[in-house]
């Protein structure tokens, strides 16, 4: 889908059973468009190998035009969060992150205060219903 339609600005999948092989067509589709700027991905317990292709892309692609990723309600872990994070702050103008609703610990706290720091466009982040103490 996202590599058929190089001016497509908003995809939502949310709870639609993602696999991983939605992520690996996921992670193509966005190495081929630097248009799409929401990804809403809600829902759908995305697993570590989904999550990898994702982080792949991101590393890869300084094109990417995403302003908005919503990963909430996908029972991440730390080890989840921590690669999505690292990946995360290679997209430039990031602006909204969703976590909510997952299973991070205060480990995924710090690397996302760690994103918050090192990227200046990352204007609001959502962590609420994780298992990160205040």
């Amino acid at each position: 889908m996202l590599s058929c339609s190089r001016f497509l600005t908003h995809l939502s999948l949310a709870s639609c059973g993602i696999g991983k092989e939605i992520m690996l067509a996921l992670g193509e589709g966005l190495f081929k468009n630097t248009k799409l700027q929401v990804l809403n991905l809600r829902g759908n317990r995305v697993k570590m190998n989904g999550i990898k292709e994702f982080v792949r892309t991101c590393f890869q692609n300084g094109k990417l035009a995403l302003k908005q990723i919503d990963f909430s309600q996908n029972q991440l872990c730390d080890q989840g969060g921590y690669l999505l994070c690292k990946g995360l702050k290679f997209i430039s103008g990031l602006e909204t992150l969703n976590f909510r609703g997952n299973t991070l610990s205060e480990e995924s706290g710090d690397i996302v205060s760690l994103l918050v720091k090192e990227n200046r466009s990352l204007l609001k982040v959502n962590l609420e219903m994780n298992l990160i103490k205040p």
